[in-house]
């Protein structure tokens, strides 16, 4: 469960450096405003911020569970937290019966 936990951490931690667009956006339009940067530094400037869009769009191709609704999310949750807690039952179960046979 920590493995999976941590991956998710690591996900978000990506896709939150990868969704930022606000200092790409500021620099673009600060470069035509300013109009100080050759036309190519500008179009360069568009094009990067494209490929940002484009490898932001692929993460979240590959996100689990984007393609459920919110209820559906809560319902999954409340599922997999009911599966858990019958498996940890059934592990402290297992656990105790082993204990009352070496006793």
């Amino acid at each position: 469960m920590c493995e999976s936990v941590n991956s998710i951490s690591a996900q978000i931690e990506v896709l939150s450096k990868e969704f930022d667009f606000l200092p790409s956006i500021i620099s673009i339009l600060s470069s035509a405003d300013k109009s100080k940067e050759s036309k190519d530094e500008i179009i360069k400037k568009v094009a990067s911020f494209k490929n940002k869009l484009i490898l932001c769009k692929e993460s979240l191709s590959v996100m689990n569970g984007l393609n459920y609704s919110p209820e559906e999310q809560d319902e999954l949750y409340k599922k997999n937290l009911n599966e858990l807690d019958s498996k940890r039952y059934l592990n402290n179960f297992c656990f105790m019966s082993k204990v009352f046979q070496n006793a």
